[in-house]
């Protein structure tokens, strides 16, 4: 297998020793000097911030989905129902 054959397969199908290969490294890890080159070249390994709505725009997004509006016909009705044949 060459390089890019590597850079097509999944990880965890490649053999330990084609891991290092692919990823240009020992089982010992990289040096100090390696780390900081490679931090310079790609950054630091972390993710962006997650986007949030505020808390009252999810509220309202909650109110207006399908399901929910279904259930405001028949909560009309049952107040319009007399006690004795509620919970029946």
């Amino acid at each position: 297998m060459n390089a890019n054959s590597h850079a097509n397969s999944h990880i965890w199908t490649l053999t330990p020793t084609d891991v290092y290969k692919t990823l240009t490294t020992t089982p010992q890890g990289i040096s100090e000097a390696e780390a900081n080159l490679r931090l310079k070249q790609s950054g630091y390994n972390e993710l962006p911030e997650p986007q949030t709505r505020p808390l009252i725009l999810r509220f309202i997004d909650q109110l207006t989905h399908f399901i929910p509006l279904l259930s405001l016909p028949g909560e009309n009705n049952r107040r319009k129902t007399p006690k004795v044949f509620q919970g029946v």
